[in-house]
């Protein structure tokens, strides 16, 4: 009889404390996500000056169009001698951000084929004339733009 008392007692206690545990944990979860929620939103009012999209509702355009942008690498991009030398042909792309005012900014190599090619794209990219910016919801927003640029003798 007492064994069942005893089993019964430390059964008894066993479950209040995993019940008290769980219900801890539960209110230590939702007080995280309250506080994830208004810290998230917090930053996104202050750094909304400051971001930097990918896609847009009106993406960024060089003046022109697509056809203007060859015509501009085709009479604006000098092959280095090293590629020239080696006969080295190929891709380089570059990611840059087109900011509110339309100047290409922040260019950076994604793949490149070396010979100081990279170096040639990435100032032909900053010397282009300003684009039309980028607009999401009617304003003007910095645009993170891929573009890649071929090299090739002719």
């Amino acid at each position: 009889m007492n064994l069942l008392i005893t089993t019964a007692l430390s059964l008894t206690v066993f479950l209040s404390g995993s019940l008290y545990s769980q219900n801890d944990a539960t209110n230590k979860d939702k007080q995280k996500t309250i506080k994830t929620d208004t810290t998230t939103s917090a930053l996104s009012s202050t750094n909304e000056e400051e971001h930097i999209y990918t896609i847009v509702e009106d993406m960024p355009q060089f003046p022109g169009g697509k056809e203007a942008l060859k015509a501009y690498f085709k009479e604006n991009l000098v092959i280095p001698d090293a590629a020239r030398d080696a006969k080295k042909q190929g891709t380089v792309y570059v990611t840059f951000v087109v900011d509110k005012s339309g100047k290409a900014t922040d260019a950076k190599i994604l793949s490149g084929i070396g010979y100081g090619c990279n170096e040639e794209a990435i100032r032909a990219v900053l010397a282009m004339p300003n684009w039309r910016p980028g607009k999401q919801k009617g304003r003007l927003v910095k645009v993170q733009y891929n573009l890649p640029v071929k090299f090739q003798s002719n």
